[in-house]
């Protein structure tokens, strides 16, 4: 791929990592560049958008999963000139409720309340059966507590924060004049498939894709099918980045 050929900049969900997306990343064409973004103990969604878009250059496609497609909207928002397309799995642009709120004050409350095995103990009670309603393979299980630990109780805090404070991203949606590819697993009780056809409807070029057996981290649950349509999506819109990074260079 020549120098005018978009990032592919890989954001992660909640108390995940690249291994969130690693899967993906080694089925995707080799000749695409890549770019994962750790958001680390960053408490506020526009400052993880603004890592992203100062840790890459030039064109880039965001593609996050869960926390991470909000933060693609984010960059959309801080630098749309800089944005060819944006791709979306398992996410929910509004705005975080009340509800939701009070849901993570108790699980952040438990959490330091249980000590060392706190966030783990979470994990386990509160996120995985939120994240899988059905069945998952112990290896994606296992995963999950792994980048979880790693990521650690001021992480989790934080970032908690910024689901907190996110805006409303919903009304900028008709605003985007970008390719969009927006998918979900169809078990993703979370953010779930009406909502992510909801959004589909908002978008002026939207493409909505449902992956199968999946529920709320389908690129690591079913990372074939999830790099497949990420793949099928990157070549459908190939030609516009291209044409214009050609008119570009002429300007």
């Amino acid at each position: 791929m020549n120098v005018s050929t978009p990032t592919l900049v890989l954001l992660p969900g909640t108390l995940c990592d690249m291994r969130v997306w690693q899967p993906v990343a080694e089925r995707l064409d080799p000749q695409w560049r890549k770019q994962f973004v750790d958001f680390g103990a960053l408490d506020c969604v526009e400052a993880m958008a603004e890592r992203a878009l100062s840790v890459t250059t030039g064109l880039l496609l965001p593609t996050g999963v869960s926390m991470g497609g909000m933060v693609a909207l984010e960059m959309w928002r801080l630098a749309p000139e800089r944005i060819v397309g944006l791709a979306l799995f398992d996410t929910n642009p509004r705005a975080d409720t009340e509800a939701k709120r009070r849901a993570r004050k108790q699980q952040l409350d438990q959490a330091r309340l249980a000590g060392d095995n706190g966030l783990q103990a979470v994990v386990r009670s509160h996120l995985l059966p939120s994240y899988f309603p059905l069945a998952v393979s112990p290896a994606v299980e296992a995963t999950v507590l792994a980048m979880a630990a790693d990521a650690g109780l001021t992480t989790f805090f934080k970032q908690s924060a910024a689901l907190a404070s996110r805006i409303d991203y919903w009304p900028l949606l008709s605003c985007i004049q970008k390719p969009v590819l927006v998918a979900c697993g169809e078990f993703d009780t979370l953010c779930p498939p009406a909502q992510h056809r909801q959004m589909a409807a908002q978008l002026a070029q939207a493409q909505f894709r449902l992956i199968g057996e999946a529920g709320h981290l389908a690129p690591l649950e079913q990372p074939s099918q999830t790099a497949a349509i990420l793949q099928d999506w990157i070549a459908s819109i190939g030609g516009r980045f291209q044409a214009q990074a050609a008119e570009d260079a002429r300007v």
